[in-house]
């Protein structure tokens, strides 16, 4: 348990447009996408799967 994570949690719900935090999923959904060919000039870039949070 990590003290004050309920907080944390809240906050970044707050932060993120969808209004709720980054699952697993939404990651795999990422990392799937990236070993698409489409995806294969994406190279050597940082990809923020937040839905947008770290916008804010």
């Amino acid at each position: 348990m990590i003290p004050g994570s309920e907080r944390i949690m809240e906050m970044a719900k707050k932060r993120n447009p969808y209004g709720r935090i980054t699952r697993a999923e939404d990651v795999a959904d990422v990392a799937a996408m990236l070993c698409r060919e489409e995806a294969r000039w994406i190279n050597g870039s940082i990809v923020k799967a937040d839905g947008g949070e770290s916008l804010r």
